[in-house]
């Protein structure tokens, strides 16, 4: 028997329990090595979840990581270059974070971080893609919204959950959000040119007195270059 080249193949699979797996499977013909009749096919299967997980989600939180951000934003530029359709891109940041992790440790630190990824997913529900991008800091893609005012009623939405987080585990705690909008392709025709403007925006909020959102503006943007060229 001979055994031909084979094909790959990936599935991802939701279980009951709201958890996805991830499968890779291999099938190859065999042949006759004399006249080359086809006598059946190998089949190999392989659970590939932990690998995936690993690679692309963030082990505290359980979102997506800067990496599968990466990936997802370069569809969704493929999808609106193909006029499919328009994307925006959230960048978040917690105001008061430092004050936890020195007042209150790293442990409660890192259990703030989980509790405010459990709010950023249900508030941004089937809508949007959140990913944790570093430390305190995270990304949420959106293709599903793309009107300015749903987009704000969105951010305004994040920012009164987290607001409203008064304890965990019995400890009371309090931060609050600031979020950057940039939207494409207005802001940006890029993935990394959206990420670096929601990010000029998100500090655009926090000098606007934290706790609120802004959209990416060039003029604030040049406004806040020209200051800082000044100090």
């Amino acid at each position: 028997m001979k055994l031909l080249r084979g094909c790959w193949s990936q599935a991802k699979i939701a279980t009951s329990k709201e958890k996805t797996r991830y499968f890779e499977s291999y099938v190859s013909p065999l042949t006759d090595e004399l006249d080359g009749q086809l006598h059946g096919h190998l089949f190999g299967f392989h659970d590939r979840t932990d690998e995936v997980r690993i690679m692309y989600y963030d082990e505290l939180t359980g979102l997506p990581n800067r990496r599968f951000l990466g990936e997802r934003l370069i569809e969704a530029l493929d999808r609106a270059k193909q006029q499919i359709a328009n994307f925006s891109v959230f960048f978040m940041d917690l105001d008061g974070f430092k004050k936890v992790n020195d007042t209150l440790g790293h442990e409660m630190g890192d259990r703030l971080l989980q509790e405010v990824s459990s709010l950023l997913q249900l508030c941004v529900g089937s809508s949007g893609v959140c990913a944790r991008w570093a430390g305190d800091e995270f990304i949420v893609l959106l293709e599903d919204i793309q009107n300015r005012d749903q987009l704000e009623a969105l951010a305004e939405q994040i920012i009164h959950a987290i607001e409203q987080l008064r304890e965990i585990d019995g400890v009371p705690i309090h931060v609050t959000a600031s979020i950057g909008v940039a939207i494409y392709p207005n802001d940006g025709s890029e993935g990394k040119t959206l990420l670096m403007h929601a990010d000029q925006a998100m500090y655009e909020a926090k000098l606007k007195g934290k706790n609120n959102c802004c959209f990416y503006s060039a003029d604030d943007y040049e406004q806040a270059q020209e200051q800082a060229q000044l100090q």
